[in-house]
């Protein structure tokens, strides 16, 4: 891939079916080596390698996942699973003028991180769902340093227990706790 170089981006609702929905044509803007943290600007990558793409044109139609290809053939691949986010936390600015500010943070937040859910609760608090301690830890460091870099006020974390009861085939009349 190279910077200048026109790609097909596929959303993760895309149907062959229905090939305008959910398909459009960029340009790659940036191109980065990951380094930790950090990000190193490159001309081009060579094939397998993992690397780092950005532009205004990309963030406007991939969310949380997508494909990018060469082709207008897009690839066929099996729907992503992820686990399911246990731990949320509430946020709120200490200013409530810069909810804007917040908003617009977290919509960054989602897009950056396919595991976080961001929603917004009948009450109107603003939740971040995390898979983890350490996860939520993260998606807060990203949420103050990077996304919303204002005072931010969060509350305790909670933690949901999910679990049911399966029948457990390796034994007679008895029954397997297992996580959902």
């Amino acid at each position: 891939i190279k910077r200048g170089q026109k790609l097909h981006v596929f959303g993760p609702k895309y149907d062959p079916m229905q090939p305008e929905k959910h398909h459009a044509l960029i340009e790659c803007e940036e191109l980065f080596l990951l380094m930790g943290r950090g990000l190193e600007g490159l001309k081009e990558v060579p094939a397998g390698n993992v690397f780092g793409i950005s532009g205004t044109q990309l963030s406007r139609h991939i969310l949380k996942t997508g494909s990018l290809s060469s082709s207008p053939c897009p690839p066929i691949f099996n729907e992503m699973i992820f686990s399911k986010p246990i731990m949320r936390v509430a946020v709120e600015p200490l200013i409530p003028a810069e909810m804007p500010i917040l908003i617009e943070g977290l919509k960054l937040l989602n897009q950056a991180d396919a595991s976080v859910e961001i929603m917004i609760q009948e009450s109107g608090e603003h939740v971040i769902v995390a898979s983890g301690e350490v996860h939520l830890e993260r998606c807060i460091t990203d949420l103050k340093e990077m996304f919303s870099p204002i005072d931010l006020n969060f509350s305790s974390p909670i933690v949901s227990f999910r679990e049911g009861l399966i029948q457990d085939p390796l034994r007679t009349g008895g029954v397997l706790i297992q996580p959902k």
